[in-house]
């Protein structure tokens, strides 16, 4: 009752906006530690269900805003499980490590080939999960934070009872932690890729516009192998990729739409490149949550790079800058427009980094490079590696006149 009746009021709080933003974690944390300290005194170890009551109805509740809180709950979780940790494994003996001995390799065994498939399995009784996948979750199952924070407890209750050997149940449990951890962490990714089940590497691209330079760069990744998605509101625009063979999607690429049916599996970048610096800026914030800040990329347009500040998007809400910060989207546009057309060069040790930039001095814009790992750079200012052998670069360039004359003399060689 007392987790319930917290939970509504605070809800009411938040949703009629009472509280200043600067304010709300600080009074959330607050009316959580309430809520715990009060139960607990009203009834022992209570306090727990009581908060977890309180979450549960205000993340139920309508019109709650709940994003900030979401993010400060992440940091805390992180802070507070670590220092959890530490406080645990500081209160162990290592003499009593020792003494655990073999046996609590057999116990981790047990665990983890017999107890962990035995519950998956049961717990997989009537759902849709496929062998591979119930596989998989046998496979990973390491013990964390609950185990350690609750053995201490029960060793206690077990030495008050007289039961031998209940000093071992802490560092046992640790072991256990240990060895779980490190067992799933260095074998889930072969055996996800071995059992079928593992997602694609986050290498994809969604690309917020659906223009012809957004087509151009769209096209050149999937040669290169990197997935991408089109994602704009310009039927036209859509129509047209699709025509050309892109994936695309027609709608808000920030509406509530685009939220449930963009497939993003496979994709970690977003490259905002529509001729809407509004749109653009939208996207960035929007997905910036998404893909991580290093991962949000925007096209800005000449009136960002050209206009009066007033009619600039503050930088903050923005991505990091696409090519250059003085490299527009009209810009580039303007050499499509021209006969430049986007291509990708291997270098090699014969044609290196030096010659590339000697040869394409003039007349282009360098946009990315692919390592020989198939990494994606970016070019812009961040842009500070020095690519060698097997690297791929790709830039939006005009046709030399002796390449024109080689590909007519290549031509015309078959007919001589």
């Amino acid at each position: 009752v007392l987790g319930a009746v917290g939970g509504y009021l605070l809800g009411i709080l938040l949703r009629r906006h009472w509280l200043p933003d600067f304010l709300i974690n600080t009074v959330v944390l607050a009316a959580v530690l309430t809520v715990f300290s009060v139960s607990n005194v009203l009834a022992h170890e209570s306090g727990l269900l009581a908060v977890t009551v309180m979450g549960i109805l205000l993340a139920n509740m309508k019109h709650v805003p709940l994003e900030g809180i979401l993010d400060f709950k992440e940091t805390l979780t992180l802070l507070f499980v670590s220092g959890l940790f530490i406080l645990l494994a500081a209160r162990i003996d290592l003499d009593a490590l020792a003494r655990v001995g073999l046996g609590s390799l057999l116990v981790l065994v047990a665990i983890q080939g017999i107890g962990q498939p035995l519950k998956v399995w049961l717990s997989g009784i009537g759902t849709q999960f496929t062998w591979r996948e119930k596989l998989m979750l046998a496979w990973i199952g390491p013990r964390g934070i609950v185990a350690a924070a609750i053995s201490g407890l029960f060793a206690l209750r077990l030495q008050e009872a007289g039961f031998a050997g209940a000093d071992m149940l802490v560092p046992l449990t640790f072991i256990v932690i240990l060895g779980t951890v490190i067992f799933a962490s260095a074998t889930a990714r072969p055996a996800a890729r071995w059992l079928g089940v593992a997602d694609p590497e986050d290498r994809g691209v969604l690309i917020v516009g659906s223009n012809r330079l957004s087509r151009a760069i769209a096209a050149a990744l999937n040669t290169q192998g990197f997935r991408t998605l089109l994602a704009d509101g310009d039927y036209t625009g859509i129509r047209t990729a699709r025509m050309e063979g892109l994936n695309a999607y027609f709608g808000n690429p920030v509406s509530p739409e685009a939220d449930r049916t963009l497939d993003l599996v496979g994709i970690g970048r977003l490259f905002a490149m529509s001729r809407h610096p509004e749109l653009n800026a939208l996207a960035t914030v929007r997905y910036r949550r998404e893909f991580g800040a290093g991962n949000v990329y925007v096209l800005r347009t000449r009136r960002e790079t050209d206009g009066a500040e007033r009619e600039r998007i503050a930088s903050h809400i923005q991505g990091r800058p696409m090519f250059g910060e003085n490299v527009s989207h009209s810009a580039l546009l303007g050499l499509l427009e021209e006969g430049a057309k986007i291509s990708a060069t291997r270098l090699t040790e014969a044609f290196d980094w030096d010659a590339y930039q000697q040869r394409f001095a003039d007349g282009g814009q360098l946009l990315f490079a692919v390592s020989p790992a198939g990494r994606l750079y970016v070019t812009g200012p961040a842009f500070d590696a020095r690519p060698t052998a097997d690297w791929v670069l790709i830039g939006l360039y005009k046709p030399r006149p002796e390449d024109d004359e080689a590909a007519g003399k290549q031509a015309k060689a078959p007919g001589a």
